[in-house]
């Protein structure tokens, strides 16, 4: 009896859907798809280049706080992609723009680079 119930459950939950299927189209997508669709349309970011170095790092916003992401540093780009998608923060620069990059302390270590750009802007990173 317990065999009988269990397979018409299960029939139950894996037959096709019986509602008319002429008025609702069938869209399969992935969980959490929209999350990630609009974070990678808005930074907007093509790897078609060469990439040269990847690596982990922190980003250390003038405000406070740190960033946890990577670097990735193409011929022609810098990019550093949080790794918990903050939807509102990105870095994507040209290394042409790239005028300057010191080597920084970060809590008694060198550990840190503040990379200056020329449109007077300065990135801090810590690895």
């Amino acid at each position: 009896m317990a065999l009988v119930t269990m397979s018409i459950n299960w029939l139950r939950y894996h037959e096709p859907n019986t509602t008319d299927s002429s008025t609702t189209p069938c869209h399969h997508t992935r969980p959490l798809d929209y999350l990630i669709a609009g974070y990678d349309q808005q930074l907007n970011i093509s790897l078609n280049s060469q990439i040269l170095y990847n690596f982990r790092a922190k980003y250390l916003p003038p405000v406070g706080g740190e960033i946890d992401g990577e670097i990735i540093v193409t011929d022609h780009k810098l990019y550093f992609l949080a790794t918990y998608r903050c939807k509102y923060f990105y870095v994507n620069c040209d290394t042409a723009n790239i005028t300057e990059i010191w080597l920084k302390h970060h809590q008694h270590q060198e550990k840190a680079y503040e990379i200056f750009l020329d449109t007077n802007q300065s990135l801090f990173f810590s690895l």
